[in-house]
């Protein structure tokens, strides 16, 4: 026998001191195909991106494709982390592999912010911050700095610009705007025992054009009432101290907001202890 490696046409004489001159067979034609050269993977983009994005693999024309996702098409577009690589295929005969590609999706981050927000300017600052599920994740606001939340003194539209480092959101336009809404301050408890100290329920407020508390105890009877926060209520109904306990109280309040005057109504309890 004889290992053939090479393209021709093949006979085999077999001959016998016996029976003459001996027999020359058939001719067999050996074709032998050329293996495809190792190919070269194209790459259409990054091998690492942000979630959400893809890179092109392309492999080289003139032979049948195998790639390792089972894929036979020409190119395959990938959007997952993994390891990729390659055949060429010449009538069944296979290329060395590829070199392997490895692909790295970065996670996306999360991030939520205000898109529209009140101040009143000349009275109060708010500030800007955004939640984000990524440490490494680094800002840029609309006045250049890069601190994590912008300290905001007037109205006016401000952006915000965050990115990992590969994935970037797309600029964030936040509007502030101007309104001086009114505001209580009304605590959850006094303690009228004439000591100095939180005798009265004292609510304060702000940036009101009219005020009015009633004052009711657990059955509803209308303990107090009052037009004026100066005037506030030292727990004696009828001459004598209510008792230590629960109460409730409403408050009608005008004031500013982003329509014109405005009358608010404020209901809440407290407690007296004695």
């Amino acid at each position: 026998s004889i290992t053939v490696s090479n393209s021709g046409t093949y006979t085999v004489f077999q001959s016998s001191s016996k029976c003459g001159d001996g027999v020359l067979s058939d001719p067999i034609e050996i074709t032998v195909l050329p293996t495809p050269d190792k190919p070269i993977i194209q790459i259409a983009g990054s091998l690492e991106f942000c979630e959400g994005q893809s890179v092109r693999l392309t492999a080289p024309v003139g032979h049948g494709v195998r790639w390792s996702t089972g894929s036979t098409d020409q190119s395959i577009q990938v959007n997952a982390s993994g390891k990729y690589w390659l055949q060429l295929e010449n009538n069944g005969c296979l290329s060395p592999v590829s070199d392997t590609l490895e692909v790295m999706v970065v996670p996306d981050f999360d991030l939520q912010i205000t898109r529209d927000t009140t101040i009143c300017t000349g009275h109060e600052e708010i500030e800007l911050t955004p939640k984000v599920n990524d440490p490494q994740v680094e800002f840029r606001w609309s006045n250049g700095s890069d601190f994590s939340s912008l300290l905001v003194t007037e109205k006016g539209e401000y952006w915000l610009e965050a990115s990992n480092g590969m994935c970037t959101k797309d600029r964030i336009f936040i509007k502030v705007n101007h309104a001086c809404f009114p505001k209580l301050y009304i605590p959850n408890a006094f303690t009228p025992n004439n000591d100095g100290a939180n005798d009265t329920f004292e609510v304060k407020g702000i940036r009101m054009t009219s005020f009015n508390i009633q004052i009711f105890d657990k059955w509803g009877v209308k303990l107090f009432e009052s037009n004026s926060m100066d005037n506030q209520w030292n727990g004696i109904y009828k001459g004598k101290p209510a008792p230590s306990g629960s109460y409730t109280f409403l408050i009608i309040y005008t004031g500013e907001n982003a329509v014109g005057p405005t009358e608010f109504a404020k209901k809440g309890s407290f407690r007296i202890i004695r």
